[in-house]
């Protein structure tokens, strides 16, 4: 079963391995110690940021493969990688922009998704030329957001998980105006919108302290991030099974 169960999540497990090890390096150079209370507070997290119940989130996590054991070790990682970042401090304008992505005017848009120029030039003349543009998404559109014919829930133009391309060409568009394909890396889309913007309906004021705390959040993540990264790329490993050489070939020292 070995090799098997390497090809499963071989990879991953070693990256976690490796991870662990260097925090506990990184750790123990900066005289920082890991408390019972931090990790609770990684795993509490798990759930304060979702809206779906602490049962729910387990199921969730077990569908990843990270049972009882991995998630421990996962709230040690991100206790130790946060202990790693320290304090930041948040600027009105970083709260500002939490505030904008949350809570800020959304647009309402359709997009189609495929996979090469020439397919979405002639999606769009196919509804410029009088298709719905959600009968072609149907069809062609390779997005999740297909079967509702590429309509997606509202977005704000400052919110970093949409592509800056999408956002930017968004910010230009006249309602039921369709984009030019638009080019994001492996997929080429276009977008349209009925031109309704969703305006806000809690103020600056009254959220100000929870986007302090999301911004706060997200500044931590990215930071996390970086360290982690900065750790796994400059870690020396001799890996010596073979079959979990296989998958690192790269990241050996003699």
């Amino acid at each position: 079963m070995w090799a098997e169960l390497i090809e499963l999540g071989g990879n991953e497990i070693i990256e976690d391995i490796i991870l662990e090890h260097a925090l506990k390096v990184e750790l123990r150079k900066k005289g920082i110690t890991i408390e019972v209370a931090d990790t609770q507070y990684e795993e509490n997290l798990l759930v304060s940021l979702t809206e779906i119940d602490a049962a729910t989130v387990e199921t969730i996590l077990l569908t990843k493969g990270i049972g009882p054991i991995r998630k421990s070790k996962l709230a040690w990682r991100n206790a130790a990688l946060r202990k790693l970042v320290g304090p930041i401090d948040m600027s009105d304008k970083e709260i500002q922009r939490m505030y904008t992505v949350v809570h800020g005017p959304k647009y309402s848009i359709q997009l189609l998704v495929v996979t090469t120029l020439q397919e979405a030039t002639n999606a769009k003349e196919r509804i410029q030329n009088g298709e719905f543009f959600a009968t072609v998404a149907l069809e062609l559109s390779i997005d999740p957001s297909a079967i509702h014919g590429g309509i997606v829930d509202p977005i704000s133009l400052a919110d970093p998980a949409w592509p800056a391309p999408i956002r930017e060409t968004l910010s230009r568009l006249q309602p039921n105006e369709v984009s030019v394909p638009i080019f994001t890396g492996n997929r080429w889309i276009i977008v349209t919108t009925d031109g309704t913007i969703f305006q806000p309906t809690v103020s600056y004021s009254e959220a100000k302290a929870e986007m302090r705390r999301l911004a706060l959040l997200s500044q931590e993540r990215f930071k996390m991030a970086q360290i982690a990264n900065s750790l796994l790329e400059n870690a020396e490993v001799k890996i010596f099974d073979k079959q979990l050489q296989r998958l690192r070939p790269n990241r050996q020292t003699p």
